[in-house]
């Protein structure tokens, strides 16, 4: 029988290596890391092995075409084609980068939009029937970011060919040249080379509809790798997380879509399908923040995920969760206004202890209407702000629903806290009195031994 392939590109390093992580946890096939350069890529390889993981290695630089032949040809002659390919490869210049933006448009859009056409023009031929395709993309990878309207227009035709859209990635190098990007393009050849990805996705979908193949742009976050100069919160994965979910979860309607990483909150257990996607608290799931540092209960916490997904040097982000399916019934209670909190003494468990929240299901319902909130490729840089103001509003309203509901909590403890001073208070008070008048008592008694002595020395 023939084994399923999947394939990461770059993945040396970074998401791409996170990703060949997660394939090879969960994958029911054989898991290809390449690199360009075959010392690291075996050292990642080494690196998955000492997890007990078994991915293979074989060289691949995207840029290079006979790279991606001799690739190619191997793949075909030993398995017969392709189930999975992710094209992960990618560079970025530093914003203080001191080469000029000629240089920089003509390397990055060669990296990371003609070299991935190459690539896909390569590989495609041999990607099996029902094969997914996950093409990386960003944050900055929508239309928006482009200032030309007349651009933007262009872009988003539906008529856009492979070819007009290469051409239109060429004019952005020859203007860049020029000194004439600026206006119509804008000042990031990363920008460029990403709507260009995202764009050629959907170029793709279209061309593959009747071979029954996937094909989707995401953007992973921002997370902490070498192409963000380590600046993301995100763990690389954390970040892997999206591209898994579209490469062994997702439903076939997901497909020539943008899918953003940041609308979706998962459970980290290693086997947990649990997500922000396909559940709810109507559900009777709710997600939990990982614990602070502070926690007394963190170390058990670390010491459980990390068992239950074979990770030593695991460690939680501000961005990690656990769904409630891995905690007793006891270890949660429910407010007035309905929402669910964890007991400080709650401890998760691997196994989801409430059978009914085993196998939930996938809802294409929902991840439609999730995917429907979360911007398109397609909007105009004022809907993008639009969003984002409105994003910003309720992250301020929850904030400050937050403050609200600990400052009424504040407010009830001190309440208490004034009843038991004042009660003290009034017993000081009762004592008072009392030694007042005892103290009166000892006045009068002094006054009428003193009158006695007195009477006494006159009568002598």
């Amino acid at each position: 029988m023939v084994s399923k392939v999947a394939v990461v590109t770059g993945a040396n390093k970074g998401i791409g290596f996170a990703i060949v992580r997660g394939l090879c946890k969960r994958y029911d096939g054989v898991v290809y890391l390449t690199s360009r350069d075959i010392e690291r890529g075996k050292k990642a390889v080494a690196d998955l092995e000492k997890e007990g993981l078994n991915p293979k290695y074989h060289q691949l630089d995207i840029t290079n075409k006979e790279s991606l032949e001799v690739f190619r040809d191997y793949i075909k002659n030993t398995y017969g084609g392709i189930d999975i390919l992710v094209n992960n490869a990618a560079i970025a210049f530093k914003h203080k980068a001191t080469e000029p933006a000629s240089v920089q448009a003509e390397q990055t859009l060669f990296v990371n939009y003609f070299s991935l056409v190459s690539t896909c023009q390569t590989l495609f031929p041999i990607l099996n029937n029902g094969a997914r395709v996950i093409n990386m993309s960003s944050s900055y990878g929508q239309l928006g970011h482009i200032p030309s309207q007349g651009l933007r227009e262009r872009l988003r035709d539906e008529k856009l060919t492979i070819s007009e859209l290469s051409n239109l990635m060429q004019q952005y190098v020859d203007a860049a040249k020029q000194g004439t990007h600026v206006p119509e393009w804008g000042n990031s050849s990363y920008v460029v080379s990403k709507v260009g990805v995202s764009a050629l996705s959907i170029i793709q979908q279209k061309e593959l509809n009747d071979r029954n193949i996937i094909v989707n742009a995401v953007h992973p976050g921002y997370v902490d790798t070498d192409l963000t100069s380590h600046k993301g919160p995100q763990t690389i994965d954390e970040g892997a997380r999206a591209p898994l979910f579209l490469a062994l979860d997702a439903p076939d309607t997901i497909k020539g879509k943008f899918v953003c990483s940041e609308i979706m909150t998962t459970c980290v257990f290693r086997y947990c399908k649990n997500s922000s996607r396909n559940v709810s608290e109507s559900s009777g799931v709710s997600f939990h923040r990982f614990v602070k540092v502070s926690h007394p209960k963190r170390e058990e916490w670390i010491k459980v995920l990390q068992e239950d997904r074979s990770e030593n040097t695991w460690l939680p982000s501000r961005f990690s969760f656990v769904c409630s399916a891995h905690f007793l019934a006891d270890d949660i209670y429910k407010t007035k206004a309905g929402k669910r909190f964890l007991k400080k003494s709650a401890i998760p468990c691997s196994n989801p202890l409430e059978p009914t929240l085993k196998n939930i299901t996938l809802s294409p319902k929902s991840i439609d209407e999730v995917l429907s909130d979360s911007e398109s490729i397609f909007d105009s840089p004022r809907e993008i702000k639009l969003k984002k103001d409105l994003r910003k509003v309720n992250a301020a309203r929850k904030l400050l629903s937050r403050k609200v509901m600990n400052l009424q909590r504040q407010n009830k403890h001190y309440r208490k806290k004034t009843e038991y001073l004042t009660g003290i208070v009034k017993d000081l008070k009762k004592k008072l009195r009392i030694n007042k008048q005892i103290q009166n008592e000892l006045i009068e008694k002094t006054k009428v031994l003193l009158c006695k002595k007195c009477n006494e020395c006159i009568n002598n």
